[in-house]
């Protein structure tokens, strides 16, 4: 058994986890190795317990003669802990059994229950017989992905049942680029719907979606390219941000007087939402001679949505002085979901003395309550 760090949590921490986890995972017809053997194991072969590979695991499993090892992986993302488990049989190389749990509060209760449930996954029942190194049947293992209406791709087979999102084993696949891809992910609720009216999937079954998230079994689609396009297309978007980097740090944007390639520039960073560039785009909506550039700015400011960007966007809009311009700043405003926003566009209503500009506000409050409401933009 072994249990391995991932984001936000130590080893050390992950160890006292695992010992809990241990406590509990006791499946019907098994015994269980003590950690000292595995542990002696390691030491002997060289490897290195931090960095240990799951081939190297089975090899553990392999050298100690055991029917099965059982994997986890630890992250802590945003206060909440995700455990994925996998129990794999160590003939095979395949996975007999996953589960994850993500929680916030008592570990211990957690943990326990996320141990006790997989241990009756793999717990040999009274009377059963039991096939020491189980083999997947070729017949009823598709091994190729499906494809709906000529875009969607669908992972050949389910991946397990889960309660919980389960980020590290879908990280592990999209790692290995599993049947070519590296986008694989959870339906939405109407891509669900097309692999039922495709058949595809049982409707029978309880599927998680990336809508609802509850518990299920878990079938990853995927609507981009296969690995080999995605890694292309992050090579191109990588000279863009490069070639965008250069032109900063050389000034070559403040000495070009072409609107029109200004423009474009400021158009890449919003549409591939470089926002490592924004405090580039507030210089330029708030220093550039030329009100169209400030305008194009401004938009792109929007776009990329940074809370932080508010209290500029409102500063430009209350320094602009053509009724276009201060539009253009007050839908870029509204397009920001965060609260301070409402704040912001109140002032410009109290403000404005132009009846065009205050209706343009006044719409723009709607729309960003509509945002902050629904967490929505166009």
């Amino acid at each position: 058994m072994e249990f391995k760090a991932g984001v936000g949590i130590s080893q050390a921490d992950v160890d006292g986890l695992s010992g809990i986890f241990t406590t509990y995972f006791r499946p019907a017809g098994y015994t269980m190795v003590e950690r000292t053997q595995i542990d002696r194991v390691i030491s002997e072969q060289g490897f290195q317990r931090s960095a240990l590979t799951e081939k190297q695991m089975v090899r553990i499993g392999e050298i100690l003669n055991l029917s099965m090892i059982v994997i986890g992986d630890i992250n802590v993302v945003a206060g909440e802990y995700n455990v994925d488990v996998r129990v794999v049989n160590v003939e095979s190389g395949v996975i007999i059994a996953t589960d994850g749990e993500s929680f916030k509060g008592s570990y211990r209760d957690s943990m326990k229950k996320l141990a006790e449930r997989l241990a009756s996954q793999v717990a040999i029942k009274p009377g059963q017989t039991v096939q020491v190194s189980p083999k997947p049947k070729p017949t009823t293992q598709r091994t190729t992905p499906f494809e709906i209406l000529g875009y969607l791709k669908v992972f050949p087979n389910d991946i397990g049942r889960f309660d919980s999102e389960p980020y590290t084993v879908i990280g592990q696949i999209n790692s290995q680029k599993q049947h070519g891809y590296n986008t694989w992910r959870l339906p939405t609720n109407e891509e669900l719907s097309l692999m039922v009216a495709n058949s595809v999937v049982s409707s029978s079954n309880t599927y998680m979606t990336s809508d609802s998230r509850r518990s299920g079994l878990v079938r990853l689609v995927t609507d981009k390219g296969t690995a080999q396009e995605s890694d292309a297309q992050e090579q191109e978007i990588a000279a863009k941000k490069a070639k965008i980097r250069t032109i900063i740090e050389s000034d070559s944007f403040n000495k070009n007087n072409d609107s029109y390639w200004k423009k474009n520039i400021i158009s890449i960073i919003a549409t591939y939402k470089f926002t490592e560039f924004l405090p580039f785009l507030i210089k330029v909506m708030n220093e550039d001679s030329k009100e169209e550039i400030r305008t194009t700015a401004a938009m792109s400011i929007g776009q990329l949505g940074n809370a932080s960007c508010a209290k500029p966007l409102y500063d430009f809009v209350v320094r602009e002085k053509s009724i276009l311009a201060k539009s253009i700043g007050i839908q870029s405003l509204a397009k920001i979901g965060h609260e301070s926003v409402q704040y912001y566009l109140k002032e410009l209503v109290n403000n404005e003395t132009d009846p065009t500009v205050r209706e343009e506000v006044i719409n723009a409050i709607e729309d960003n309550l509509f945002i902050l409401r629904y967490n929505k933009k166009d």
